[in-house]
């Protein structure tokens, strides 16, 4: 949304935004608790950053209350984009929420569930690092013309990394479960490996990028820099069920948020 005020901005479009953004979420959670029940049930090695809300594991909930909750947010995301395309001249919008809604059901649920085949962190970083910023560059632009692409580049590298940090936790039980997520098939050691190696290529390409003084580079690389170095002395330790795994991936997830707040100040200003 910063890099659109290049091209004008509305609060109005700004509001809807967000709400788009409160209801993929919902949408993604309540479809990812629903289709992974059986193997968050296994699951004992869980954090705040995985093995999802538990609402059906713990019987909060019943899957029918759920099932219900899933579908009210697919209208709700549906309508949004309604709402977009017609009101508001934002005809690809129809595209945007369904490429979302693709994104979540091709992870989870059959014929591709790539969550349990391989390649469903590869679904977040698109989703996440491409998708998510270009409909919102959209919604205020009205146009996907200007998009710095280059930018988005620097964010693809840690945004995978963040979604292979939030699959460390639930390694013992996707193990069992049969799911083939980037931590299962490299193991847990090399996968907190492979997160450090994607933090440090975001950061080179920020300071490589073109797009941005190295001065600007610098203080927006600070503090993925360090968290990525604190990263570096806890991943020895950061065993699934260990509080050191818990600061693994808070620490991460943090150092991938500061880069993007970065990024958007500096467009910001």
């Amino acid at each position: 949304m910063a890099l659109a005020l290049r091209a004008g901005w509305s609060w109005p479009l700004f509001v809807i935004a967000q709400f788009f953004g409160l209801c993929i979420q919902l949408f993604i959670v309540y479809a990812n608790d629903f289709a992974d029940v059986q193997a968050d049930e296994l699951n004992t090695t869980f954090n705040l950053f995985s093995g999802g809300s538990r609402v059906l594991v713990d019987g909060d909930i019943s899957r029918v209350t759920m099932l219900r909750a899933i579908w009210l947010m697919v209208g709700l995301n549906l309508f949004i984009a309604f709402v977009l395309s017609v009101a508001c001249n934002r005809p690809l919008s129809l595209f945007f929420v369904g490429v979302a809604l693709f994104l979540l059901w091709a992870y989870s649920y059959p014929p591709l569930k790539l969550s349990y085949r391989g390649g469903g962190e590869t679904l977040q970083m698109i989703g996440v690092a491409v998708v998510l910023p270009l409909f919102g560059y959209y919604i205020q632009a009205g146009s996907i013309t200007g998009f710095p692409w280059i930018v988005g580049l620097v964010l693809l590298p840690n945004h995978l990394g963040c979604a292979v940090s939030t699959s460390l936790p639930d390694y013992p039980s996707d193990l069992i479960a049969g799911k083939r997520t980037a931590t299962v098939f490299l193991g847990s050691i090399r996968a907190r490996g492979l997160v450090i190696v994607l933090n440090w290529l975001s950061i080179a390409s920020l300071l490589a990028n073109p797009e941005l003084p190295l001065s600007s580079g610098l203080q927006i690389a600070l503090f993925p820099i360090v968290v990525t170095a604190l990263l570096s002395a806890l991943s020895k330790t950061a065993e699934p069920g260990t509080k050191h795994l818990l600061y693994f991936v808070f620490l991460n997830v943090f150092g991938v948020i500061s880069m993007v707040i970065g990024l958007s100040i500096y467009f910001l200003l």
